[in-house]
């Protein structure tokens, strides 16, 4: 079902199975469901709904012997914590898992647990180390014949070149890979696939066909009702939008999606639609209202340790002081925000 898409009635299907275990109390028969479960939250960007019942099946195999299963979870806790930007949490348990992964000779599983950190790597700003991950994962499943885990590490390289503002190569690899996606009906990659070139098509000037790529993502995510996605597909509009200098359409895309991202913990994407609703407030002449935006964005990616984050803060709150002519301050904002691009590109 889950694999259909059909993802409510999977849910649906899994607790059913899962509720005679627990009544009988079979707990490591539950725990063979809980991770299909929690990975079909995931699917659904639901992520502390994830976290919390891949927990629950942690601790009924931790002391099983069933190794692969053990390492299985202990990936999708993993990501379910990256994606909440528990980056620590997660990098603990990737390295475990690929520890174990390599000692009982689980190459799929390492090669997946590789893409997984590189994936960690690109959210926390390391993207030399995300590269070579992504490459490493990606010739281990080519090795392998699996082409379609082939296709989502390339994916994922693109997506290093897109944060590197890369748009000539993202855009080459998300146009060789949309349609093996959608040869396979692949249809949570291909969204999330098609969503992306967006942003490289806008980044390199064609926005005509950066809207049409996000309508069919988000045909694809309203299909299959991950709201997260659709309002990953929202916010990329929105950043097209304030290029576009239409400020009113641009704040409100930002904030609806960014009241989605802070409810699902996702913060990195938060914080970029705080910032673009902050700008937009800007060319509508809202200025006190996009500063305590701004503020609270970069105290925020302060906390959360997102250095990339931070850039596009204090980015902003140097074009604010720009509006307002304090130049001191503004150099100090922009100061600040190169030293941090320098660190992240070193």
């Amino acid at each position: 079902l889950a694999v259909l898409g059909q993802y409510s009635e999977a849910i649906e299907c899994g607790e059913q199975a899962r509720k005679p275990f627990l009544r009988y109390d079979k707990p490591k028969s539950a725990g063979k469901i809980e991770p299909n479960l929690g990975n079909i939250y995931q699917r659904l960007d639901r992520y502390s709904e994830a976290e919390s019942i891949l927990k629950l099946a942690l601790r009924r195999f931790s002391l099983d012997q069933d190794s692969e299963k053990l390492i299985q979870i202990q990936t999708s806790l993993a990501n379910a914590y990256a994606h909440q930007t528990k980056f620590e949490e997660a990098e603990i348990l990737y390295e475990q898992s690929l520890e174990g992964a390599k000692n009982y000779g689980h190459l799929v599983t390492q090669a997946q647990i590789e893409s997984n950190l590189g994936y960690l790597s690109l959210l926390s700003g390391n993207y030399a180390r995300s590269l070579n991950l992504f490459e490493l994962s990606r010739s281990r499943f080519v090795s392998m014949g699996m082409e379609n885990q082939a296709a989502i590490a390339e994916q994922e390289v693109a997506d290093v070149y897109l944060e590197l503002n890369l748009f000539s190569e993202a855009e080459h690899l998300y146009r060789r890979i949309v349609p093996f996606f959608k040869r396979l009906g692949m249809k949570a990659e291909m969204a999330r696939a098609l969503a992306f070139q967006a942003r490289s098509s806008a980044g390199l000037g064609d926005y005509d066909q950066a809207h049409k790529l996000l309508a069919k993502a988000c045909h694809l995510y309203e299909g299959e009702n991950n709201f997260i996605g659709m309002a990953i597909a929202n916010l990329i509009e929105a950043r097209m939008y304030l290029s576009e200098q239409s400020y009113i359409k641009a704040k409100n895309k930002a904030k609806q999606s960014s009241e989605i991202f802070r409810k699902a913990h996702s913060w990195g994407w938060a914080i970029e639609a705080l910032v673009i609703e902050a700008t937009s407030r800007i060319g509508l002449g809202e200025k006190l209202e996009a500063r305590e935006i701004l503020v609270f964005a970069l105290n925020q990616s302060e906390t959360i340790d997102l250095p990339q984050s931070q850039v596009i803060c204090l980015s902003a709150l140097g074009s604010l002081e720009m509006t307002e002519k304090d130049y001191n301050t503004a150099e100090q904002y922009f100061l600040q925000a190169v030293e941090l691009i320098e660190h992240i590109r070193s």
